[in-house]
């Protein structure tokens, strides 16, 4: 029978060097890629390893891209709304859903993602620990984090334009595409979480409290409520 270390713990600390030194070239290249953050392969990144797409904050405090992306995520958000919502007779089709959704949208982008959520989260950055970051870090960081429910929605929009005659067709049928789109909502908290702990110095027990609890709370919560609210 082969001896046992009596002390596993002592074997922790080498492990964890051996570990480190594997991965430091790549986190290296990761942080000095010289690719733009909208090439594919980065966005992709954006989606399934946000801590190597966050490896670089110069990239991602830049403003144009950055409010480009907080423009998307207005579309989309407004575009799901006139979909989902009353039905209004300049928005009965998909034409005037699009159309108006994504003029809306842009103001959407500007005022509501932008200035009011990119606040928001600048006032948890604050929370979570975070020495005077500045507004415009803080918005451009939040924006990368929406298209990665802003994307997904869209898409999922997309494939509702080419299934249902019209957008109320589409608000009472169920649509797996839809579900995607939610879990990649719930998945962007996460994102948010690692943009956080990746681009500031912040707390992570509090960060974890601000950037990743509370938002999968609300976002699990709040359509349980409108359901039992539908039902009752």
């Amino acid at each position: 029978m082969s001896e046992q270390n009596p002390e596993p713990g002592l074997d922790r600390a080498p492990r964890r060097d051996l570990i480190a030194g594997m991965t430091a070239p790549l986190e290296t290249w990761e942080r000095n890629d010289p690719r733009p953050l909208y090439h594919p392969e980065r966005m992709f990144q954006l989606f399934v390893r946000p801590r190597a797409y966050f490896q670089d904050p110069h990239k991602v405090r830049r403003g144009p891209y950055a409010f480009l992306l907080a423009l998307v995520a207005g579309i989309a958000w407004t575009v799901e709304r006139l979909a989902l919502g009353p039905r209004a007779p300049i928005t009965s089709g998909w034409p005037g859903t699009w159309m108006w959704g994504s003029l809306v949208g842009l103001g959407v982008g500007v005022i509501v993602i932008w200035f009011l959520r990119g606040f928001w989260w600048h006032l948890r950055l604050r929370w979570s620990g975070a020495s005077r970051p500045r507004v415009g870090e803080s918005q451009a960081a939040f924006a990368h984090t929406t298209f990665v429910w802003a994307l997904p929605t869209l898409v999922a929009l997309g494939l509702d334009t080419f299934t249902f005659a019209a957008p109320g067709d589409s608000a009472a049928a169920t649509r797996m595409w839809s579900l995607l789109a939610y879990c990649a909502l719930l998945w962007s908290c996460y994102v948010s979480y690692r943009a956080a702990r990746s681009l500031f110095q912040i707390n992570r027990r509090a960060s974890r409290l601000w950037f990743l609890y509370l938002p999968l709370a609300v976002y699990l919560i709040t359509p349980l409520i409108l359901a039992y609210l539908g039902w009752s």
